[in-house]
């Protein structure tokens, strides 16, 4: 399901899903131009998230979401099926999720 934040919620969004259980693996939004762009996030704990967030603010760099006003997917993975459940659910109820 498509999500929809921006980048002041990113940490929110990455702890929320790790706190689950669920491991972010990557991000992808689709540009106008490019098609389906693809970066690496790999965060499976609050201190991957915080070294992911860490990384933001040294280098400056911009989310790869920022370049479609905050909407992305995410490519999530846990051992259990009712995490991913769980996960999209809370999502929804916060607001992150892009309703149908």
């Amino acid at each position: 399901m498509p999500c929809l934040h921006g980048p002041e919620r990113t940490k929110e969004e990455l702890e929320l899903l790790v706190d689950l259980g669920v491991t972010v693996k990557d991000v992808i939004i689709e540009h106008p131009v490019y098609g389906d762009l693809t970066a690496s996030v790999h965060v499976s704990n609050r201190k991957d998230v915080e070294r992911f967030m860490s990384k933001l603010t040294v280098t400056g760099a911009s989310l790869l979401s920022e370049l479609t006003e905050g909407v992305h997917l995410h490519t999530l993975q846990s051992a259990s099926e009712e995490k991913l459940l769980e996960a999209e659910a809370l999502l929804k109820e916060k607001g992150f999720l892009i309703s149908s």
